[in-house]
């Protein structure tokens, strides 16, 4: 179990703190499955906990990874750099980028905040992820922010955002992601690339549903 050998690294995203209960978790006597549940347990307190911070407190709440020899990652620094390139969503949809960007305050009527656990295999992996998703509309257009702001291994993090604009042959969808991690190359990068990939396509589908639900409920 992978749980029962969390340490400090790259292989893994966890504080110092959510380690050393991985670690309290892994000692539990009375055979491997007494040891298991406790393992299951740490892990869904720890996903509560970041839950709960990120909730009340949003990016500044968020704590660091613990990597070798004592550094840290800040998954909180690579989201708000990720965030800062969405200009153009700024222009086309304020009120969706103002609500992500002033989170955790209030945001407008017309904006919708959601929060979503979520699982997927990446490369034999269980990754777990925490996603906030602001979804909104300015005039005719509208727009779905997606950020990952807990992702257990593989990567960092994970910004994403598609905007629905009306043309003339109908309506034009754009969508742009950034993972975060801390591998440039190798192993950790291919992961963050395919994991991107695979996430964009179901956010896709996800999104236009949510786009014609939305224009369906304003017509």
């Amino acid at each position: 179990d992978r749980l029962a050998k969390v340490k400090a690294g790259e292989d893994s995203n966890f504080s110092k703190d959510e380690i050393t209960k991985l670690q309290a978790a892994a000692g539990t006597s009375g055979g491997p499955e007494p040891r298991r549940a406790a393992l299951l347990s740490a892990m869904r307190e720890i996903l509560a906990a970041r839950f709960a911070a990120y909730r009340d407190g949003g990016l500044d709440a968020i704590s660091p990874y613990a990597r070798g020899g004592g550094d840290e990652s800040s998954p909180a620094g690579q989201l708000e750099r990720a965030f800062s390139a969405l200009q153009v969503t700024k222009q086309l949809v304020p009120d969706a980028y103002a609500a992500m960007a002033d989170y955790p305050e209030k945001p407008s009527e017309d904006v919708e905040n959601k929060f979503y656990w979520l699982t997927h295999d990446a490369q034999d992996r269980v990754v777990v992820a925490l996603s906030h998703v602001v979804s909104g509309r300015h005039s005719h257009r509208l727009a779905v922010i997606e950020r990952r702001f807990y992702v257990s291994q593989s990567l960092n993090s994970l910004q994403a955002v598609a905007v629905a604009l009306p043309i003339e042959e109908g309506t034009a969808i754009f969508l742009a992601n950034r993972t975060g991690t801390d591998q440039v190359t190798g192993f950790g990068s291919s992961i963050a690339k395919s994991v991107g990939r695979t996430i964009m396509r179901r956010e896709l589908e996800r999104t236009v549903k949510s786009f014609l639900k939305v224009a369906n409920q304003a017509d």
